[in-house]
Order: C-alpha cells, then sequence, then structure tokens
C-alpha cells in the first residue's frame, strides 16, 4: 500500500461516521466551549457552547481531528451555533476550507491541502450544518479539519464537525 493512499477492498461498503471521540482534537477555537465540543456529538448548540475564537484578530480559526488510524473521506459535515451562526455580526460572509494533511501535526490553520470549499452568506442559525462531499474518497488522511475565514475582526463558533470516510 503506498502511503496516502487508501486502496479499497472490494466491496469496502459505505463510508461510516468517524470515531468522534477517538484521535485528538486540534485547531484555535478553545474559548467558549473549547475544542472538546466540537466533538461532544450535540450539533444544535448555542454560541457560548460553541467551540470559539474570540473576536478572530486575524478573520480565521480551525477545528478538526488527528485521526487514530488514516482516514479516507467521503465527508465533513460543519455546524454552527443556533443563534448566531458560525460568526457573530450581521450574516457576515464566511468561507469554510476542508484540509487534510499527513505526517506531522499541522502548524497552522493553512498547514494542508485544501479538499473542499464553500464561501456563504450565514444565517443566524446554523445547526443544520454545512456539508462538503470530498471529491478524492481515496486519499487517506492522518489529519482534517475545517479553516473558517470571514472578513470582520468577529467571535467564530462551531457547535460540531462530523467526519465520514474509511479507516
Amino acid at each position: 500500500m503506498t502511503p496516502g493512499t487508501y486502496n479499497p477492498p472490494s466491496g469496502r461498503g459505505e463510508s461510516a461516521v468517524i470515531n468522534r471521540l477517538a484521535g485528538t482534537n486540534i485547531g484555535n477555537l478553545v474559548n467558549f466551549g473549547g475544542l472538546a465540543i466540537a466533538f461532544d456529538g450535540v450539533t444544535n448548540q448555542i454560541d457560548s457552547s460553541c467551540a470559539g475564537k474570540n473576536n478572530a484578530l486575524n478573520n480565521s480559526g480551525y477545528v478538526g481531528k488527528t485521526f487514530a488510524a488514516p482516514t479516507a473521506l467521503d465527508t465533513v459535515t460543519v455546524y454552527g451555533s443556533n443563534n448566531s451562526g458560525f460568526v457573530s455580526g450581521s450574516n457576515p460572509s464566511v468561507t469554510i476550507d476542508i484540509y487534510g494533511k499527513n505526517g506531522a501535526v499541522p502548524g497552522s490553520e493553512t498547514d494542508g491541502t485544501i479538499i473542499a470549499t464553500l464561501t456563504f452568506t450565514e444565517t443566524a442559525n446554523e445547526s443544520a450544518g454545512r456539508a462538503f462531499n470530498i471529491a478524492d474518497k481515496l486519499t487517506m488522511y492522518d489529519h482534517s479539519w475545517a479553516r473558517l475565514a470571514q472578513a470582520a475582526n468577529a467571535n467564530i463558533y462551531v457547535a460540531e464537525v462530523v467526519f465520514t470516510g474509511w479507516q
């Protein structure tokens, strides 16, 4: 098997939700509820209970996982708060980039390869989540994360990140 490549057996089956408690949480959304909140299984939370970043001075933040085993991703769903969305403020434009990386833990929020992206005008209630279909379902990653970027120095909120794929 080539490192970083998933060689699926015949009949690999449907993707499954990756165990949210396995692996190590990574990122800088350590305010409010902290990183662990983004992997507590609760997708519908108020902003003060989310993983977050106060007044994101560099206008961005990230949250994700170092997986317990290399993982080929199928989808990633990122959930915002149910009362402020992903960003405090009046429905700002938000970009969410999903990253993947092999080897060392990411040294920054952009230290990897963008594997999916979406720019949208958010709403106050983002508890339905934003789903990303990962086009390359063969490459296995040691780490994956969601990077949220916005135009204002505003708080960033993430209620939950859910990865599906194959380990």
